[in-house]
């Protein structure tokens, strides 16, 4: 976790995936929008709901969330959330 001059806490969640094409990346968080419906279907199936909705409750939450990405190299969600909602608890674990 990582705090920056805006009082906001960046959170990194990394995968070593395939990866998402960057023409896809501006797409990702809309509802139902799949990069690869292929994979999705030999996957098990999503929906192309789940970047929306963690999308939605950040915005919410006044956070925000970015995705870097590269093909083969797997893909980074970074979340920013405003200190002033992380809650710590008595062992000091956010």
């Amino acid at each position: 976790m990582v705090r920056d001059k805006l009082n906001r806490e960046h959170f990194f969640i990394r995968d070593n995936g395939p990866g998402i094409a960057s023409v896809h990346l501006t797409r990702l968080t809309e509802r139902f929008y799949q990069a690869d419906k292929s994979r999705s279907r030999r996957m098990g199936g999503g929906s192309g709901l789940g970047l929306a909705i963690v999308k939605h409750a950040l915005i919410h939450h006044h956070s925000q969330l970015d995705i870097e990405s590269q093909l083969g190299k797997g893909r980074c969600l970074v979340l920013f959330i405003p200190s002033s909602l992380i809650v710590t608890t008595k062992n000091g674990q956010n």
